[in-house]
């Protein structure tokens, strides 16, 4: 961490102080500094009144950018190209910022008021993932400020993401109603641009052979690797044997841990950094990195299949807390006792705030190992908080038992 902080310290460029203060937070730093500046980058994109330069859907686009943003630009004198308008791509990003931690909710719930569609996704987006329920009909007034209907349909598919809480997910999946009306769950799993997983089993209980059908297809006919990574989840869950759809989630994820391991900064004989590409390029590639991996790990880990748990094991030992915990929740999900002592490896060797979010799994083995690692992992307040989630039937990643 001495590391990150003096690099805080030194460095002049925005965003790659905003990546460390970020990564400082996530790692547990009590340092108020840190948070402070999230919370003010955050808030030059949440403050902000500009609309999305770039279009949702051909509706309305003129040359290349919304009707709404080509007046608020012509009103603000904003130049086609000018560095001005170059800095208003990518805003949600700021909002990322504060996602992730209690204390970012009101200003996530104040990104909801945006005029930008990319803001008010990257809010409601992080609240979800906050399970902050109480957000459920502040999500649905954000939907409904918007007309077009790829826009309403990018910010009402982040209610899904309701998951933990029985209630909290029945809430949302009326609030998305609302926002949209659900379409015909074949017929949107023809169109292969919605998510698999939300409709699969819509489809399935009525057309079962028709959804494998569909889903198979659709695996061959998409390009993008997380949303084919999605359709393999989806067939595996139905059931299907083939070894493909399994074959390419494992070959993704072990390269993509593989990517992780070869990204880390290298020494030379002395120890100081090879000298490699700028920070800022060294950072965008780290993101995007992490972030697919985190995809695959949590696809893999959602699966329960026991061909995932070498993988699982493996991604215990990340470097990033988010994967760790979704590796742990996943070797839960798989049954997998023997993980128990790994598991509990993880949490000796991470900071208490990430080991009590790895340690979160271990409620659900019943075994003595496990539940005492949960008393000292967790506090009074949330080993029982856990506990209770168990006996309510919420598990990690879903239902439980799943």
């Amino acid at each position: 961490m001495s590391i990150l902080e003096e690099r805080f310290v030194h460095t002049q460029d925005a965003d790659i102080k905003a990546r460390v203060a970020k990564a400082l937070v996530d790692l547990g730093d009590k340092n108020e500094a840190y948070w402070d500046f999230l919370v003010q980058q955050a808030k030059l994109a949440i403050e902000s009144d500009a609309p999305s330069p770039q279009c949702q859907s051909p509706v309305n686009c003129i040359s290349g950018h919304p009707a709404e943003y080509v007046a608020w630009a012509r009103a603000h004198n904003v130049a086609e190209g000018s560095q001005a308008e170059m800095a208003l791509y990518w805003r949600e990003g700021k909002v990322y910022l504060v996602s992730g931690d209690p204390r970012g909710i009101p200003l996530l719930r104040e990104a909801l008021k945006s005029p930008n569609r990319d803001v008010v996704w990257a809010g409601a987006n992080g609240l979800t993932r906050a399970d902050d329920k109480d957000s459920i009909p502040l999500i649905v007034e954000a939907c409904k400020r918007f007309h077009d209907a790829d826009e309403v349909r990018l910010i009402a598919h982040t209610l899904r993401q309701f998951q933990t809480d029985p209630e909290a997910r029945a809430a949302a999946r009326a609030a998305e109603e609302q926002c949209l009306p659900p379409p015909d769950p074949i017929e949107a799993l023809k169109r292969n641009n919605e998510d698999p997983l939300f409709y699969v089993q819509k489809a399935a209980a009525t057309h079962p052979a028709e959804t494998i059908s569909i889903l198979k297809e659709n695996f061959v006919n998409t390009e993008d690797e997380r949303h084919k990574a999605q359709i393999a989840s989806a067939l595996i869950g139905l059931g299907d044997k083939e070894d493909i759809y399994w074959d390419f989630l494992l070959r993704m994820a072990t390269a993509l841990l593989e990517s992780e391991a070869s990204s880390a900064v290298k020494n030379d004989a002395q120890g100081k950094p090879i000298e490699g590409p700028s920070p800022e390029d060294a950072w965008d590639k780290e993101n995007a990195i992490f972030n697919k991996m985190l995809t695959f790990i949590e696809i893999v880990a959602e699966t329960r299949d026991p061909r995932g748990v070498r993988l699982l094991r493996r991604a215990l030992s990340s470097p990033d807390y988010e994967i760790q915990t979704f590796a742990a929740a996943g070797l839960v999900r798989a049954r997998d006792n023997d993980s128990i002592p790994l598991i509990i490896d993880a949490c000796k060797n991470a900071s208490p705030y990430v080991a009590s979010s790895i340690a979160q799994a271990l409620v659900y083995f019943d075994d003595p190992r496990a539940q005492s690692a949960v008393d000292r992992y967790l506090s009074k307040e949330d080993a029982k908080a856990a506990r209770e989630e168990k006996a309510n039937g919420i598990g990690p990643l879903g239902p439980w038992p799943p």
